[in-house]
C-alpha cells in the first residue's frame, strides 16, 4: 500500500435531491480504498471469495468501485447513485438514478458486501437499509466522530453494534468531484467502520 496520500472523501447530496449540485460531491483517494482491502485481506483474513458481489450504492462518479475492480478483478462489482452523473470508465456494472431505500431487490441479488461513503447525514439509514436488504458485510467511510452522539447510538449501534472502527492516521483533506483542487487541509479525521457477518475482530486498525 502507497502512502502517506491525502484522502479524499466521497459523499452525495440530500436522499430524493436528485437535482442536488455537483459541488456538493466529494471523491473518495484510491490509497484509502487500497487500505481497506489490505486490512479485509490481512487481518480480518478473509478472501475476495468470502466478500463476494459487491454493492456501492452511492458511487457518484465511481471513485471508490473503480478501485474494487482494480484490487478485487475476480469479484463482480455494482455500482448506483440516486444522481444521474457521468461516471470513471471502469467494469462496474453501473446503475444511475437508483435509490437504495427503494431499491429492486432482484438489482443486487447475491450481492452480501457493500462498500460505500454515504452522506453524514444518511449514514445510519443506509446501513439499517443494508442490514434489513441481509448485507452480511458492510464497510462505509465516515468522519472518525460518527459513531459519537447517543442519538445514533439508539438508532444504530445499540441494535448493530460495528465490528471495528478503522482510522486513519493522517489527516484527510478534500476534493471535489471531479477536480483536482482541495477544499480543505485536513480539517476532518475519517475512518472505516465495519459490521461484519461471520467474523469479529475488536479494536482500532490505524491506516498508515
Amino acid at each position: 500500500m502507497s502512502g502517506p496520500i491525502n484522502p479524499i472523501c466521497y459523499s452525495k447530496g440530500a436522499r430524493f435531491n436528485c437535482r442536488k449540485s455537483t459541488t456538493d460531491n466529494y471523491e473518495t483517494a484510491a490509497w484509502a480504498v487500497e487500505a481497506l482491502i489490505n486490512f479485509i485481506r490481512t487481518v480480518l483474513l478473509m478472501t475476495d471469495l468470502e466478500l463476494g458481489t459487491i454493492w456501492d450504492p452511492c458511487c457518484g462518479r465511481g471513485a471508490i468501485v473503480t478501485e474494487l475492480c482494480r484490487l478485487l478483478p475476480r469479484n463482480r462489482i455494482i455500482a448506483s447513485d440516486i444522481r444521474e452523473v457521468k461516471t470513471i470508465v471502469s467494469r462496474a456494472e453501473y446503475t444511475m438514478g437508483v435509490d437504495m431505500f427503494l431499491v429492486d431487490p432482484l438489482y443486487i441479488a447475491g450481492a452480501k458486501t457493500a462498500i460505500l461513503n454515504p452522506p453524514f447525514s444518511l449514514a445510519d439509514e443506509m446501513v439499517i437499509k443494508l442490514k434489513e436488504l441481509g448485507f452480511q458485510n458492510i464497510f462505509i467511510f465516515q468522519r472518525s466522530q460518527y459513531s459519537e452522539g447517543d442519538k445514533r447510538y439508539y438508532a444504530l449501534f445499540e441494535k448493530f453494534p460495528e465490528d471495528a472502527d478503522c482510522d486513519f492516521i493522517h489527516r484527510v483533506s478534500l476534493e471535489k468531484e471531479g477536480q483536482a483542487r482541495l477544499i480543505t487541509s485536513g480539517m476532518m479525521t475519517f475512518s472505516w467502520f465495519v459490521w461484519l457477518e461471520n467474523k469479529h475482530w475488536e479494536g482500532t486498525r490505524l491506516f498508515r
